[in-house]
C-alpha cells in the first residue's frame, strides 16, 4: 500500500476492504460445496484453495489494521 506522511491512504483502505469482501464471499461459495461429496484431487484442491483464501484475507486485515 502507499503511504503518505506515515498514514495509509483512504483509498488503499477502501480498496483492501473491498477485496476482503470478494475474498469473503468467495469463501462462502466453495463452502457451499461439502468436500465429503468429493475424492481425490478435487477434495485436496478444494482444501488448498480455501486455506489460500484464508491466508490472503488474514494477510489483507493485518495490513489494514
Amino acid at each position: 500500500m502507499k503511504r503518505r506522511g506515515g498514514a495509509v491512504k483512504e483509498k488503499d483502505i477502501r480498496l483492501c476492504m473491498e477485496l476482503c469482501e470478494r475474498l469473503r464471499m468467495e469463501m462462502e461459495r466453495t463452502s457451499e460445496i461439502p468436500v465429503q461429496c468429493l475424492s481425490g484431487k478435487i477434495r485436496t484442491a478444494l482444501l488448498e484453495v480455501r486455506e489460500f483464501q484464508r491466508q490472503e484475507l488474514d494477510e489483507i486485515r493485518k495490513r489494514i489494521m
